[in-house]
């Protein structure tokens, strides 16, 4: 089958959208489908080899960088019969949307089927509701039982198309020389948080814990520009912490099995941009990234979290807002190895059975699979 994935991502970028759409096209093509990759934002300095290596990924799959409109409206008008002539060319059996690549795709009106992938509510869109009433969206793909039900009520036409598919990770490590400038302590339980460092992602629960777990290490990977700067001068006076900035997600995958554990502090409220609260509906990569890596998880207990982690299972979870929460389950990793352990193992062996890319993608064309 002929897969066009169609995006509207930066790539490269330290943005998880990415991670997932290129591990995605990966998992299509390792199916035996030919992918071909149309986004107008990846950087015109970068060759499909540079992305290979950005995000750790083999060259299984083409890529098309297509012109970027440069104007919301005139732009996407001059620039759809471009899109529209460049997918037809390449004949394919099935289109496959992301998000925002919804405003820049859907003018095109291409009659092919289509599986559409949302990981946001996108409430009163034109492009959302042209979908609802297309002939050939076989699929409306989301990350979380919630976001699908806030779907279901806001568009009630899709209802039939809905279905639920959690991120992924893979299990493999990259080997790479960057795991010997990771700065570990051996007397102390390292702790890693790997991500962005929005509000509310959780870097304000990890400042309460610093003065209180000073038997423990916190290393912080990700960040950038002046999100970074602010946490650095905000936990300047501890001496347990250590800030890493931006790194690319191949090296972040050769790194994960060198600590104790991973925190997922994230609070009430996830601000992933202006005015963008994402806490409600997310499925946080970060979390099969860490089940994959075969460490402890604490994470922060919120319903859409609990839809892939279970208390003393395969996470340890604690309320957001509680950190005495926090610091009794990093007490147990110190004290409690064993069955730190055996939770992590729990972990790993659910991310084998479910959680990986590859699986993912198969239970996505399952039906259409089906129906050719």
């Amino acid at each position: 089958m002929r897969i066009a994935y169609l995006a509207y991502t930066p790539m490269p970028s330290n943005k998880a959208s990415g991670v997932n759409i290129l591990k995605m096209c990966q998992a299509f093509a390792e199916l035996g489908h030919e992918v071909r990759l149309y986004n107008p934002r990846i950087l015109p300095c970068a060759t499909t080899s540079d992305l290979a290596t950005f995000y750790g990924i083999g060259e299984s799959f083409s890529i098309c960088r297509l012109p970027r409109p440069r104007n919301r409206l005139k732009g996407l008008i001059r620039y759809t019969r471009s899109y529209r002539s460049s997918i037809q060319s390449f004949r394919p059996d099935l289109l496959y949307i992301r998000d925002h690549g919804a405003k820049i795709y859907i003018p095109c009106r291409l009659k092919t089927r289509k599986i559409f992938e949302a990981h946001l509510l996108h409430l009163d869109s034109p492009y959302i509701q042209d979908l609802e009433k297309d002939p050939y969206l076989r699929q409306f793909v989301v990350i979380s039982s919630a976001l699908k039900h806030d779907y279901a009520q806001h568009y009630p036409g899709l209802l039939s198309q809905l279905s639920v598919h959690h991120d992924g990770a893979n299990l493999t490590t990259l080997p790479d020389s960057s795991v010997n400038s990771i700065f570990l302590k051996s007397q102390k339980v390292n702790v890693a948080y790997i991500g962005n460092l929005y509000p509310g992602k959780g870097m304000e629960l990890i400042q309460k814990l610093l003065p209180i777990a000073d038997f423990c290490h916190f290393h912080i990977i990700g960040g950038q520009g002046d999100e970074l700067e602010l946490w650095q001068e905000r936990c300047s006076d501890s001496e347990n912490i250590t800030f890493y900035g931006f790194l690319s997600p191949a090296v972040v995958e050769s790194m994960r099995t060198q600590f104790d554990c991973f925190l997922a502090p994230f609070q009430l409220n996830v601000m992933i941009g202006p005015g963008t609260d994402a806490a409600k509906w997310m499925s946080p990569l970060k979390i099969f990234e860490y089940m994959a890596s075969g460490k402890l998880i604490i994470a922060s207990d919120l319903p859409v979290i609990r839809e892939v982690l279970e208390h003393e299972f395969n996470a340890l979870l604690c309320r957001p807002d509680n950190p005495l929460e926090w610091l009794s389950a990093l007490r147990r990793v110190r004290d409690e190895q064993e069955r730190c352990a055996e939770i992590a193992e729990n972990a790993l062996e659910v991310i084998r059975t479910k959680y990986t890319w590859l699986e993912r993608a198969r239970q996505i064309l399952k039906n259409e699979l089906a129906m050719q």
